[in-house]
This record gives C-alpha cells, sequence and structure tokens, in this order.
C-alpha cells in the first residue's frame, strides 16, 4: 500500500472502486487520490484529443465544448469579476486553458494574456483568439520568472500528475503580490459525502487527486502559498454535458439514451444552474 501524497503518512486504505479503478483515501488527513500506475505523459497525449472536447464516449468529458463557449463564459465571466475585485489589470496566465475562452473575456478588461495545456487540439483552436497559448506541462514550462500578476486553474489541479511540484513552479511564476486561483471539486461538501462514489468529481481515469479545503489548504502550504479566502460557486452546464457526464459518473446506460437524443438539437444547449455546494474557488497568495 502507497504512503499518502499530501502527508506522508501509510494509513491508507481503498475507499472504493469506481469504473475498475481504485481510489485511495488517507485516514490520517482525508485525502483521497487515484491508483494511477500508468505513463502520465502518454496518458495525457492519448486522452486529451479532439474526442474529450467534443462528446467522445471513450473520453467522458465535455459533450460539445466549443458549441458551449457561452454557457462555459457565463462562468469564467463570474470568476473575472471576482478577480477584478482584487486585480484590475495585469499579466495573466491561465493554466488549462483548453480552448481560449476564459482568455478571450481577460482581454477585453486589459489583461496581457496567456495560457498552456497539454492538448494539442485545445492549443491549435485556443491560438486563433489568444496568439501566447503554448502546449505543455507548466511545470516544464519557459514562462518568465515573477512575471504574472494573476494566475489560474480552472477545473484543473485534479487532473494533475504531481499538483505539489506544479504549485511550486506556479510560484516562482507569480509576482510577489499576485494572486492564485484554483477552482475545483470539494470532496468534503456535504454534497460529495452523500453520492459517495457517485459523486461526478470522482471520474477515473482524468481525475487523480480530489481536495477537500482543509487539504487543498495544505498543498498550498507545502507548496508556499497562503489561503486568503475558499468560496463556494454554482456552476452552469449545458443539459448534454450533464446527461453525458452522469452516464459516466454512474455508469447507466438510461443517461446515454437521454443524451443521444438531445445531444444534437436544442435541448442539449439548454443552459442549467446548479449549487450543490461542492464547486470550491480558492484565492491564494505567496506566503513568506
Amino acid at each position: 500500500m502507497p504512503v499518502c501524497y499530501l502527508c506522508q503518512k501509510n494509513n491508507i486504505k481503498i475507499a472504493f472502486l469506481k469504473l475498475g479503478y481504485k481510489i485511495f483515501k488517507c485516514s490520517d488527513c482525508g485525502f483521497h487520490w487515484l491508483d494511477f500506475d500508468y505513463s502520465y505523459d502518454q496518458f495525457a497525449k492519448n486522452y486529451y484529443q479532439e474526442g474529450y472536447f467534443k462528446g467522445d464516449k471513450d473520453f467522458r468529458a465535455y459533450a460539445n465544448y466549443e458549441d458551449d463557449k457561452k454557457i462555459i463564459q457565463k462562468n469564467t465571466q463570474n470568476y473575472l469579476n471576482k478577480i477584478l475585485h482584487i486585480k484590475k489589470i495585469g499579466t495573466l496566465l491561465d493554466i488549462g486553458c483548453a480552448l481560449g475562452f476564459f482568455l478571450e473575456i481577460c482581454q477585453t478588461k486589459g489583461f496581457e494574456t496567456f495560457g498552456i495545456d497539454i492538448s494539442e487540439y485545445a492549443v491549435k483552436n485556443a491560438k486563433k483568439i489568444i496568439p501566447n497559448v503554448v502546449l505543455g506541462n507548466i511545470s516544464n514550462s519557459s514562462f518568465k520568472k515573477n512575471f504574472f500578476d494573476v494566475i489560474t486553474m480552472f477545473d484543473l489541479i485534479e487532473h494533475l500528475n504531481d499538483p505539489r511540484k506544479d504549485l511550486l513552479k506556479v510560484r516562482s511564476l507569480l509576482k510577489d503580490d499576485g494572486l492564485l486561483l484554483i477552482q475545483t471539486g470539494d470532496s468534503g461538501s456535504v454534497f460529495a459525502k452523500i453520492l459517495n462514489k457517485r459523486w461526478h468529481f470522482f471520474a477515473p481515469p482524468q481525475h487523480l487527486f480530489f481536495f477537500n479545503q482543509k487539504n487543498i489548504s495544505e498543498i498550498l502550504k507545502q507548496s508556499g502559498f497562503q489561503v486568503i479566502k475558499i468560496e463556494k460557486d454554482g456552476k452552469w452546464v449545458s443539459l448534454r454535458y450533464l446527461l453525458h457526464m452522469m452516464g459516466y459518473s454512474l455508469n447507466n446506460g438510461l443517461w446515454d439514451k437521454l443524451y443521444d437524443l438531445t445531444n444534437k438539437n436544442f435541448l442539449g444547449k439548454i443552459p442549467l444552474y446548479f449549487r450543490f455546494n461542492d464547486n470550491m474557488v480558492v484565492y491564494a497568495k505567496k506566503s513568506f
């Protein structure tokens, strides 16, 4: 049995199996993570392809990322409004920028925008609207140190193979008075605890680590950050995205049939707003 990634103790158990994958839990700090024994670089290259963004059931991610642009930007506009209360202008890096939709709205507010993503498909498309987007992993990136006023990570940290290593790199890129914003699921929320293994954020093999408010604060502390605040936000999704993910998370063919019925017509595009208090937004700054 491995030691805990977060606290390095060995009081580990298998929390449950999902879709053939083991999810471990540390009994000391409550941290959950996926038993992932593949080459991460090869996995990422194979997994985050066009089908990941276009509803391919082999990937189980977005139903149609590009066509859901307005809904996605509803969420990111909300995050940008909150950033603007802290940072009015400057350099901004979005890690895991996908097709660049967040960066596009940041440009309208005067930010100098940069992006990075591990998906060749995403970067190719993001470059159509944002020139400063690069392909790769943040730990191996060549961005200037102490350059960014704001760094964002939306629906990303759970995908990383070594989030502590990546956060240490993020710290080196952020200005001393810079802002880090991380959005991810809260495994300690009441909703997540009720659903247990059926919680949609327990999504192997793409999600590797699962944070609650306490242990995301801890990994940020280990990486040289101090949490300013943690908020809970709702989220907009399209009906087809909801059905697509439910079919995967619940491993139930009924949801897939409903998805197939709605995916390519106006019903699938219906925007839905959910607030189950399992979506957390973490604001952090460098600690010294």
